[in-house]
């Protein structure tokens, strides 16, 4: 969690597929394709070959470590602060993250993974409002690059 939550919360992207499956954003056994010009084909390639015998996934459920976990995740952020390393605003993106990963502030226990999405959904929503957020979003759409503010 404390990896997944720093490379979430340092918005650390990827330059290439290979370091996609370095970083965690890919697994071993996904496929990768090298040629722009084959991505569509050998994606409708894939979906062929799963159609067949698909089935839904079954519903996941995680522990979700809770308010200890919480707590290690917003000394994290506080030190990435008085570090230099975040601005203000993403503070508060930060605090958000870490309640979404660690399943709120409650005790240890087990989630499903709808229950982390709907925290995930009720963050996005509170932070939409923010007019930090609504700038960042902003910025991106006309230049195409991120906004730190």
């Amino acid at each position: 969690m404390k990896r997944a939550f720093q490379l979430i919360a340092m918005a650390t992207t990827s330059t290439s597929a290979l370091e996609a499956k370095k970083l965690g954003y890919l697994r071993d056994v996904d496929r990768i394709t090298m040629n722009r010009d084959r991505l569509i084909a050998d994606a409708v390639a894939r979906v062929v070959d799963l159609a067949p015998d698909y089935a839904p996934p079954l519903p996941r459920v995680i522990t979700a470590m809770g308010k200890d976990a919480l707590g290690n995740l917003q000394y994290a952020v506080w030190a990435m602060k008085e570090g230099g390393q975040i601005t203000e605003h993403e503070v508060r993106i930060a605090h958000e993250l870490a309640y979404i990963l660690t399943g709120g502030d409650g005790p240890p226990r087990q989630v499903t993974e709808q229950d982390i999405l709907d925290l995930e959904r009720d963050a996005f929503l509170r932070l939409l409002g923010t007019k930090e957020t609504q700038e960042r979003m902003q910025y991106t759409l006309k230049t195409g690059k991120p906004l730190r503010n």
